[in-house]
């Protein structure tokens, strides 16, 4: 599978069926952010140490991302190596900045995504697409 293609396998996963695109919703820049925001919790405790780290050259953070969608679970989060989440954390970084950015020059929507999940799951469809992606491409 693509890892552009992860959030929508993970989506159809809670969804029970495969996604369509006649069923998507946009998501504006501020509903992405709205909806990333709690993700800053997994970087908080460890910020500085995550910041003096040096990124991780592999493909970890990839599969980080890749086990939350298969799992549905952070679980894994607490061993995750500081190279590791120093990716995460840039990479979660630059979401945040390019979703203001994107909301600042009065974008209507950065993506689509699947109808019909809970609030966490729409949550964690958005920051797989930001984090694996390319955020501004349309459900397909």
């Amino acid at each position: 599978m693509d890892l552009d293609k992860v959030w929508l396998w993970y989506a159809g996963q809670r969804l029970g069926h495969e996604p369509s695109i006649d069923d998507a919703e946009d998501v504006s820049p501020g509903a992405a952010q709205g909806l990333i925001w709690d993700f800053n919790a997994l970087f908080e405790e460890r910020a500085a140490e995550i910041r003096a780290s040096a990124p991780d050259e592999g493909d970890g953070a990839d599969g980080a991302l890749a086990m939350l969608a298969v799992n549905d679970s952070l679980d894994h989060w607490s061993g995750l190596t500081l190279p590791v989440l120093r990716v995460l954390y840039d990479r979660h970084t630059h979401a945040v900045v390019r979703l203001e950015m994107a909301r600042q020059a009065g974008v209507k929507a950065i993506m689509s995504i699947p109808r019909g999940m809970d609030h966490r799951s729409r949550a964690r469809t958005v920051w797989l697409r930001l984090m694996l992606g390319a955020a501004s491409a349309r459900l397909s």
